[in-house]
């Protein structure tokens, strides 16, 4: 089984249709997910994503898709880290900030496990151009 519906109409809501493949639908949610939740156990860390990505991005689109979600969240997330621990007053948002990285990146994975094409919100409509989508 696969997921077949496009990142082209990626929002909470959407639920992809299925259809016979290599790889079964249970199999594909479960590396969306790892895409997502592997950032948050190995310390906000985008090169897990991005071999994840590597590997299946012929392979599964849904999982592309997500790894790629991941990866370009996480390094937006740590460049703004990086300016606003250089900023003076503005260092104290960052707690905050990883506060609502941890949110939204398990937001993200409920979504990927719940077979959805989550897009992050601000950066993840950008994704999908990235990538000719």
């Amino acid at each position: 089984m696969r997921l077949t519906t496009g990142p082209a109409q990626c929002n909470r809501l959407s639920r992809p249709t299925v259809t016979s493949d290599m790889m079964n639908q249970s199999t594909e949610k479960m590396w969306a997910v790892v895409t997502h939740l592997g950032m948050m156990v190995l310390g906000a860390n985008g090169i897990g994503a991005l071999i994840i990505y590597l590997v299946f991005r012929d392979k599964s689109k849904y999982i592309a898709h997500h790894a790629l979600q991941a990866t370009w969240f996480f390094f937006v997330f740590w460049i703004a880290v990086f300016l606003l621990s250089r900023l003076g007053p503005l260092a104290y948002i960052v707690a905050p900030l990883g506060i609502v990285a941890f949110v939204m990146t398990a937001i993200a994975s409920l979504n990927a496990l719940a077979g959805r094409w989550y897009a992050y919100p601000l950066i993840g409509k950008f994704v999908p151009r990235a990538i000719g989508d």
